[in-house]
Protein backbone atom coordinates (compact mmCIF):
# COMPACT_ATOMS: atom_id res chain seq x y z
CA UNK A 1 0.00 0.00 0.00
CA UNK A 2 2.89 2.61 0.89
CA UNK A 3 4.17 2.05 -3.04
CA UNK A 4 1.00 2.65 -4.03
CA UNK A 5 0.89 6.43 -2.24
CA UNK A 6 4.14 6.49 -3.54
CA UNK A 7 3.54 6.27 -7.09
CA UNK A 8 0.56 8.64 -6.94
CA UNK A 9 1.24 11.75 -5.47
CA UNK A 10 0.71 14.59 -7.30
CA UNK A 11 3.78 15.35 -9.77
CA UNK A 12 3.94 11.91 -10.99
CA UNK A 13 0.18 11.65 -11.88
CA UNK A 14 0.44 14.71 -13.37
CA UNK A 15 3.23 13.65 -14.81
CA UNK A 16 1.88 10.20 -15.81
CA UNK A 17 -1.22 12.04 -17.36
CA UNK A 18 1.06 14.40 -19.45
CA UNK A 19 3.00 11.49 -20.67
CA UNK A 20 -0.17 9.46 -21.61
CA UNK A 21 -1.41 12.26 -23.64
CA UNK A 22 1.52 12.95 -25.53
CA UNK A 23 2.06 9.31 -26.78
CA UNK A 24 -2.34 9.37 -27.17
CA UNK A 25 -1.69 12.56 -29.38
CA UNK A 26 1.51 11.69 -31.07
CA UNK A 27 -0.29 7.48 -32.27
CA UNK A 28 -3.19 9.31 -33.49
CA UNK A 29 -1.41 12.31 -35.49
CA UNK A 30 1.02 9.23 -36.96
CA UNK A 31 -1.63 6.86 -37.85
CA UNK A 32 -4.80 9.13 -38.97
CA UNK A 33 -2.96 10.04 -42.10
CA UNK A 34 -3.12 6.42 -43.71
CA UNK A 35 -6.88 5.56 -41.72
CA UNK A 36 -9.61 4.93 -43.37
CA UNK A 37 -11.59 7.70 -41.35
CA UNK A 38 -14.85 6.35 -43.27
CA UNK A 39 -14.99 2.90 -41.33
CA UNK A 40 -16.11 2.88 -37.61
CA UNK A 41 -14.21 -0.23 -36.91
CA UNK A 42 -10.64 1.58 -38.39
CA UNK A 43 -11.72 4.83 -35.75
CA UNK A 44 -12.11 2.28 -32.79
CA UNK A 45 -9.02 0.34 -34.05
CA UNK A 46 -6.96 3.73 -34.24
CA UNK A 47 -8.14 4.92 -31.01
CA UNK A 48 -7.77 1.56 -29.12
CA UNK A 49 -4.18 1.35 -30.42
CA UNK A 50 -3.37 4.83 -29.49
CA UNK A 51 -4.84 4.07 -25.52
CA UNK A 52 -2.83 1.12 -25.71
CA UNK A 53 0.16 2.90 -26.97
CA UNK A 54 0.01 5.81 -24.49
CA UNK A 55 -0.18 3.40 -21.27
CA UNK A 56 2.87 1.72 -22.87
CA UNK A 57 4.82 4.95 -22.77
CA UNK A 58 3.80 6.16 -19.23
CA UNK A 59 4.63 2.63 -18.35
CA UNK A 60 8.34 2.89 -19.89
CA UNK A 61 9.03 6.36 -18.40
CA UNK A 62 8.17 4.61 -14.97
CA UNK A 63 10.74 2.37 -15.82
CA UNK A 64 13.42 5.19 -16.34
CA UNK A 65 12.89 6.60 -13.60
CA UNK A 66 14.22 3.02 -11.73
CA UNK A 67 10.61 2.25 -10.13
Amino acid sequence: MKKIKEILTKDKVERALKTFLEGFCSYIAYNVMTSDLSDRTAVNALIVGAIGSAISVVINSFKKDGE
